[in-house]
């Protein structure tokens, strides 16, 4: 955020811009009543919201310009956005407000960086759970417009979820007979007990069977029917080799990965493997600051793993 300091530091603000960055409430609403633009910019391109955010205005005049229109999303062209002027701050406040008000949540800034991922660099663990915890939803999100195929495929609690609608189309129905198999391997401890990463993938599995869109197989699943060896099972499966065996065994995906702990920081790392075309499919690793807190984090890691594949 240095060259944004130094960028907004030396700007030209408009009067709403001004009243904003002063903290001044009454003279920011007095303006807004006498017509004053509240997505107009400064001289250097800065909002009255972003202007009142960067500089720790209340929260009651950053309230008030969203309420009276201002666009959260509205930053520099570089991607720098009010949200990350929140985070950067410590803002919990803010933060929560920006989001609940729409604020793009995956928005990368100037140093490609984003709002998760700042806050979790300088360590805010209350704005990155919040984050964390608004990804959840939005690819709660996402994949309920898919259409799951049965109830179970929600990833809302049993009480949560809604009557299923009847299969309307053969291509559906083809759909939710043949689900694809997906093979997942143990997830290796690093620096952490082996109990801890046993639990960790069986909950991993259980999200996978949340979803209803995969027939799943633990690691002993696949040694037993292929009928490797204990040895192999443990080298891994990441070779072309042996994925070409899981894709002539009709299993389509394998997942594996890692749990583990740097410092004070624990980490979930998850792999995903197209077996049919024994090549990487795409590679995730998420952080967090507690122990307590690594059953959400592989909770919506498999989930973001898993999302693009829906």
């Amino acid at each position: 955020m240095t060259f944004l300091l130094m960028q907004v530091g030396c700007m030209t603000s408009t009067q709403l811009g001004g009243a904003a960055r002063g903290g001044d409430l009454r003279e920011v609403e007095a303006l807004i009543s006498k017509g004053a633009d509240v997505n107009e910019r400064g001289a250097h391109g800065v909002s009255p919201l972003y202007e009142a955010i960067f500089y720790h205005a209340p929260l009651d005049i950053v309230k008030t310009l969203i309420d009276k229109g201002a666009d959260v999303n509205r930053g520099f062209p570089d991607g720098t956005r009010p949200i990350h002027a929140a985070v950067d701050n410590n803002d919990a406040d803010v933060v929560k407000l920006l989001v609940e008000r729409g604020a793009s949540i995956t928005v990368v800034n100037g140093e490609g960086k984003s709002p998760l991922k700042m806050a979790e660099e300088k360590g805010y663990s209350m704005i990155a759970r919040m984050l964390r915890d608004a990804e959840e939803k939005k690819y709660q999100s996402l994949v309920g417009r898919k259409g799951p195929a049965s109830p179970e495929n929600s990833l809302v609690s049993a009480r949560e979820t809604q009557p299923q609608e009847p299969i309307q189309s053969s291509n559906q129905l083809r759909m939710a007979k043949n689900q694809v198999k997906v093979a997942v391997w143990d997830l290796v401890p690093r620096n952490t007990p082996v109990t801890n990463a046993a639990e960790l993938t069986s909950i991993l599995v259980s999200e996978i069977n949340k979803l209803g869109t995969y027939e799943v197989y633990s690691q002993e699943n696949v040694r037993t029917l292929a009928g490797w060896t204990a040895e192999r099972m443990q080298l891994g499966c990441t070779d072309s080799k042996c994925l070409t065996a899981l894709g002539q065994m009709d299993v389509g995906k394998l997942i594996s990965g890692s749990v583990g702990k740097i410092g004070d920081r624990y980490s979930i790392s998850l792999n995903l493997f197209d077996t049919q075309n024994a090549r990487s499919e795409k590679s995730i690793s998420e952080f967090c600051r507690s122990e307590n807190e690594l059953i959400e984090l592989v909770q919506m890691t498999v989930r973001r793993l898993l999302a693009s594949s829906l």
